[in-house]
């Protein structure tokens, strides 16, 4: 068993993230402590992991808002690439023909589109029954994805998306999926979490991503470019399960330009004190801008939206379920400049959200 010794900030609400990937489990965080470390985690069979660390002064300058993605890959490990020879995989768990495709990436298929109007605008709500990976699939030892590569039918233990314009589709992952390269293509993942970190042009649709011990999608601007242009839609993100102490949004934005939101569930369930938001924009990481979050159903949490965002846009929104403190928290340092929002709904009865 290998142990890993985590640094540990300290602030009024200390917000680590740990997105635990495969049988890794992984460091969670907890409440201000006098303790300056915390050891926890173990990656049973694991050959390699790594930790990329991300610190940013509060405005208040009495702590630290800190995030952690550690990842442990099974030995061997297989990586995906433009090339023509066959991934190493395991024999199909279910019986009938399976693929999984790694040559150029093929054309996506077309994206649902939506117009205003509430619930009305989208296909369908999203639910366990038509998101995620379904169908027969194969299980891979495909980790990792190169420039162009295309990961069909399958199931992996975990997923880091390093090269661009990969595809990923009908794929279950056990534990977690990290971006790191722009041009993704996510379509009918199952899940645990998504971390889109510097990568841009990402778009996520129909994933189930269920039971996360941390954010449940988590976009952040911090490997040295700024995240612009990521796509969130018909997601159904539901049920975490956070370690005592964490925190948990639905889907956390630090640091990116054009995000769009839309016809996503999000069921938190009902209250628990690691609960933060449904969907956090925070200003981070050369600020959050530019974001659309549109005609989702927003069940549960602390609260609905927490933001610190310049020129949002809030529209046809229909919150309900276990919302402890309140619809909206709006911080300090950007606020709500250039905010619109208009036709959002709680329990059916409209709501100025944000305002």
């Amino acid at each position: 068993m290998r142990t890993i010794t985590l640094p540990w900030s300290r602030r009024a609400r200390t917000a680590c993230l740990a997105l635990t990937v495969g049988a890794a489990i992984v460091g969670s965080a907890g409440a201000a402590t006098a303790s300056p470390e915390r050891t926890s985690g173990s990656w049973p069979g694991a050959s390699s992991s790594w930790c990329s660390q991300e610190q940013t002064a509060d405005s208040a300058g009495a702590g630290f808002y800190c995030r952690w993605w550690n990842w442990s890959h099974p030995s061997p490990t297989a990586t995906a690439s433009p090339a023509t020879s066959e991934p190493t995989t395991a024999e199909p768990t279910t019986a009938g023909p399976s693929t999984e495709t790694e040559t150029s990436a093929a054309a996506p298929p077309a994206s649902p589109t939506s117009t205003p109007g509430g619930s009305n605008a989208c296909l369908v709500k999203p639910s366990a029954s038509n998101t995620g990976a379904s169908g027969t699939r194969r299980d891979s030892s495909v980790v990792t994805l190169a420039d162009g590569a295309v990961l069909e039918n399958a199931n992996v233990s975990s997923l880091e998306i390093q090269g661009t314009n990969v595809t990923v589709r009908n794929v279950s992952v056990a534990g977690g999926i990290l971006v790191t390269g722009s041009g993704a293509f996510i379509d009918h993942v199952t899940t645990q979490g998504i971390a889109i970190s510097s990568a841009s042009n990402v778009t996520v649709q129909y994933a189930n991503i269920g039971y996360s011990d941390a954010d449940s999608i988590h976009i952040t601007s911090d490997r040295g470019s700024y995240v612009t242009n990521v796509k969130l839609q018909y997601n159904y993100i539901h049920d975490p399960r956070v370690p005592a102490g964490a925190h948990y949004d639905g889907t956390q934005v630090r640091g990116a330009d054009g995000v769009t939101i839309s016809c996503s569930s999000y069921e938190a369930g009902s209250f628990l004190d690691t609960f933060n938001a449904a969907i956090y924009l925070e200003d981070a990481n050369g600020g959050t801008s530019n974001v659309t979050v549109s005609n989702n159903w927003l069940s549960g949490s602390a609260f609905s939206i927490m933001m610190d965002a310049r020129n949002t846009k809030l529209l046809n929104n229909q919150l309900s379920g276990d919302i402890h403190w309140d619809t909206c928290y709006v911080g300090t340092r950007v606020g709500t400049a250039g905010l619109v929002s208009s036709g959002n709904s709680r329990d059916g009865v409209p709501i100025n959200l944000c305002q």
